[in-house]
């Protein structure tokens, strides 16, 4: 992505791979890519030199984070559904136990 600054009569303009943004609309933009540290180096290379260069590298790294993300989430989903499954083996369980005490209590009587 290259920024650039233009000198304008009154103020400055800028672009971003040659489209005009203003600079709220430049700020908007690398927030999306830039933390707080790159935002202010980002503005002072660009007031400074007229010109910031910022490679983001995209180049496939998106299909494989998703695809890892996608086998976390089935293997949470595994794990959530064994979970599940003992849960209601020990539910079953305290129900004969409750019926065995609700049985004894009523055979004490």
């Amino acid at each position: 992505m290259k920024i650039t600054r233009l000198k304008k009569k009154h103020g400055s303009c800028y672009c971003v791979d040659d489209k005009v943004v203003s600079g709220d609309g430049l700020d908007e933009i690398c927030k999306k890519f830039l933390n707080a540290d790159g935002l202010t180096a980002m503005w002072r290379r660009v007031i400074d030199y007229g010109v910031c260069v910022i490679d983001l590298d995209f180049d496939g790294d998106e299909n494989k984070i998703l695809a890892e993300k996608k086998s976390e989430l089935e293997r949470e989903r595994e794990k959530n559904a064994a979970l599940e499954k003992k849960l209601m083996q020990y539910r079953i369980k305290a129900a004969k136990y409750d019926g065995m005490m609700s049985a004894m209590k009523n055979q004490a009587v």
